[in-house]
């Protein structure tokens, strides 16, 4: 949050990826921010390799998904590596 207050004091503009989802109840953010998301899919193919493609469509709100974990295994980094 610290980050955040220090851009928003010098006004900047830009968007903001998180995973931590406690942000979207801040109400400093709030007053000044629109919370927004986007859509994942995950394939995979016949190799059994995984790809996660976003669909860049702005929706309303926190994502009722969450993909940090899986997305940590596709890199190795999940418990079984």
């Amino acid at each position: 949050m610290q980050v955040l207050r220090h851009l928003i004091g010098f006004e900047a503009i830009g968007a903001i990826s998180t995973h931590d989802l406690e942000l979207a109840d801040e109400p400093e953010l709030n007053s000044i921010a629109h919370t927004v998301h986007f859509r994942e899919t995950i394939t995979t193919d016949d190799d059994g390799n995984d790809t996660m493609t976003f669909d860049y469509q702005m929706r309303q709100g926190v994502s009722p998904t969450t993909n940090a974990l899986r997305l940590l295994e596709m890199v190795g980094l999940g418990p079984k590596a």
